[in-house]
């Protein structure tokens, strides 16, 4: 094979996975993995890192964290500066200083160029799109057809960790870009060498039975030895980390347990446990198995506890709205914005409720729903659910134009240009030339011509 004929193949694969992005989806589902978004984790993982990003020469708002619901200890990047990082991965970490820690070390792989090709194909797409083609792309690359999804299917997970492996000369680069960010971001940078350590002793097993994160960044006793070498010489080594990060950090880990896993809560987070991580661990386990009357007393004690918390709030307003309480749920997710306008997933919840409120549609519910949604959506580009919500409210008031043109965005994050195209074909005729929705579907109609056509065959 030429040297150009690896890359030739990758875009192969990659063209085709795109076509076949619905079932991709349904494969991702199916392997246990899914991205999830939560404003709290998010927020204090952006605040945390933020000062690693500058110092590391990025632009902090063009860095997005990807939670992706999985066992596995694994942290990837993907679809341009997105870091993928699998819950299994924080569960693992016994500190805010190991969590950051590996979001350096992938923040090195950013900087030193080391990302996973194809960029270009995935940068418009979604979170949920970008995960299952690369899921989609490690079984390709190990395999065809039914037996390449059997092993994603399978929960193997081999494909995918072969096919995102870095080399020890990109992982010892990363690693010596982590400690020069931490440096500069006066972080302690021991967590990153206390995790490390641990996942070098995982080495010790059987390659089927370690963990993804050591599979896809192998580790040498000589990387490790730098490591160490390397961060005796910081000075933050005797700086520890706030009382508020640390505690944060509980939270997101209960948090995680409450949602994830909430048969297990009762046995991590005992009763007699009164801090706020365990309360709120059992809040949202009680929440998780439908105990009305428990969640809603715990969340409301937090409530009591921290009355300007937008994150209990949050929580509050996501029980009531499953519970059938969409006016309470309503009150509880306008306290969250009013206490933290950024919470762009809030606002989209909160329109979610307006459209959807007991006693039909009204004037005034949906103009509050259209102010959230076009608030959040400069914050949330890639969100398929934005551009869902406006087309179900754009649709009810019998604006059809705008309710296309919408799904036709919805279906491009998708992965869908011939969807997108029709769509935006029959919307286009009907928009208002030189208002807002004219001018954004003017700029979708400019991207989906660009895009090669073969991404329109017939999907399987």
């Amino acid at each position: 094979m030429g040297h150009n004929a690896p890359m030739m193949m990758f875009r192969a694969i990659l063209v085709f996975l795109f076509a076949c992005l619905l079932p991709l989806q349904a494969m991702a589902q199916s392997a246990g993995m899914s991205v999830i978004r939560d404003s709290e984790i998010e927020f204090a993982l952006r605040e945390w890192c933020t000062p690693i990003w500058r110092a590391a020469g990025l632009n902090p708002d063009a860095v997005k964290i990807i939670l992706v619901n999985s066992p596995d200890v694994n942290a990837f990047v993907a679809g341009g500066s997105n870091i993928f990082i699998y819950t299994g991965l924080i569960n693992a970490t016994r500190s805010p200083g190991e969590l950051l820690g590996v979001i350096a070390h992938e923040t090195g792989h950013i900087a030193g160029g080391h990302l996973i090709q194809g960029r270009e194909a995935m940068e418009r797409a979604s979170y949920e799109s970008i995960l299952a083609t690369m899921l989609g792309i490690g079984a390709a690359a190990s395999g065809a057809g039914d037996a390449a999804k059997a092993l994603v299917i399978g929960g193997n997970g081999l494909a995918m960790s072969g096919f995102l492996a870095h080399t020890r000369i990109q992982e010892a680069s990363a690693d010596q870009a982590a400690l020069s960010f931490l440096e500069k971001a006066q972080y302690n940078p021991t967590g990153l060498v206390s995790f490390l350590n641990t996942m070098k002793n995982q080495e010790l097993l059987p390659q089927s039975q370690q963990n993804q994160y050591l599979r896809t960044h192998p580790l040498t006793s000589d990387r490790l030895d730098a490591m160490i070498r390397g961060s005796a010489h910081s000075k933050y080594l005797a700086r520890p980390y706030s009382p508020n990060m640390i505690e944060r950090y509980l939270r997101i880990k209960a948090k995680l347990s409450g949602f994830i896993t909430p048969q297990r809560v009762t046995w991590d987070y005992s009763e007699k446990d009164t801090s706020t991580s365990a309360i709120y661990a059992r809040a949202i386990a009680a929440y998780r198995q439908s105990d009305k009357a428990k969640a809603l007393k715990l969340i409301d004690q937090l409530i009591a506890q921290e009355k300007d918390n937008p994150w209990f709030y949050e929580l509050k307003g996501q029980m009531l709205r499953d519970f059938g309480d969409l006016p309470g749920a309503l009150a509880a997710y306008r306290k969250t914005v009013t206490l933290e306008p950024k919470a762009a997933l809030t606002r989209i919840d909160l329109a979610q409720v307006l459209i959807e409120m007991p006693g039909g549609p009204t004037k005034e519910n949906y103009a509050e729903a259209e102010r959230n949604l076009d608030l959040a959506r400069p914050l949330e580009q890639k969100s398929m659910s934005i551009h869902r919500m406006y087309a179900t409210m754009y649709g009810r008031m019998g604006d059809e134009p705008q309710a296309k043109y919408h799904l036709a965005e919805e279906a491009t994050l998708r992965g869908d240009t011939k969807e997108a195209r029709r769509l935006l074909e029959a919307a286009m005729p009907g928009l208002k030339a030189g208002t807002p929705a004219f001018r954004q579907a003017n700029d979708l109609k400019v991207y989906l011509d660009a895009q090669p056509k073969k991404d329109d065959s017939d999907r399987h």
